[in-house]
């Protein structure tokens, strides 16, 4: 016997079954300091933001970012006005995995900053048209870290990962000091 609950999940059902496709899915997440002690050793970074949605755009944010005397950050702007890096940049490594083909990757999104704050972005676009049809589309969020400054020695390998958009074994990105990962921050 149909009770009108049971019509009334049924009808839903009906309108949300067609599409098949989860739209509009994102995974956000709190960058947070990586230090030993509490409070964070410089250098380091007060707070952040870490965002990848369904259309493979990385939007990465962090603030407080000091030296190792303490003293806010200021790089160059070359990435931001022209996309190369010059070691002076902060790096936020997205770290996932395309859940059906069971690759890993590392995804940089490099920030220029300024006055010990800094914002980038990256899209994926080009490696998520590399999964073949009929694969899954679903990726695992496994991570995030926060490096910087990215130095002379990895600017050439970690401007081509750029480029890429992506590594698949551990990030040429990595210069510098981790000073924060994706996750929570005990008071």
């Amino acid at each position: 016997m149909f009770t009108k609950r049971m019509l009334m999940m049924a009808m839903a059902t009906l309108v949300v079954a067609p599409s098949g496709v989860l739209a509009g899915t994102k995974y956000q997440a709190n960058l947070v300091p990586a230090s030993a002690v509490h409070p964070p050793a410089n250098p380091t970074m007060a707070s952040g933001k870490l965002a990848l949605k369904d259309t493979a755009a990385i939007k990465a944010k962090a603030k407080g970012i000091t030296d190792g005397a303490g003293v806010p950050v200021t790089g160059s702007t070359l990435f931001k006005d022209t996309g190369a890096v010059d070691g002076t940049e902060y790096v936020v490594i997205i770290k996932a995995t395309f859940t059906a083909l069971g690759v890993a990757i590392e995804a940089p999104v490099p920030m220029s900053v300024k006055n010990g704050s800094g914002k980038g972005g990256l899209a994926l676009s080009a490696l998520i048209g590399l999964i073949p049809g009929g694969i899954g589309r679903s990726i695992e969020v496994t991570g995030g870290e926060v490096w910087g400054p990215l130095g002379g020695a990895n600017v050439a390998a970690c401007q081509a990962e750029i480029n890429t958009g992506y590594a698949l074994a551990g990030s040429a990105c990595k210069g510098g000091t981790k000073i924060g990962v994706a996750g929570v921050s005990i008071p």
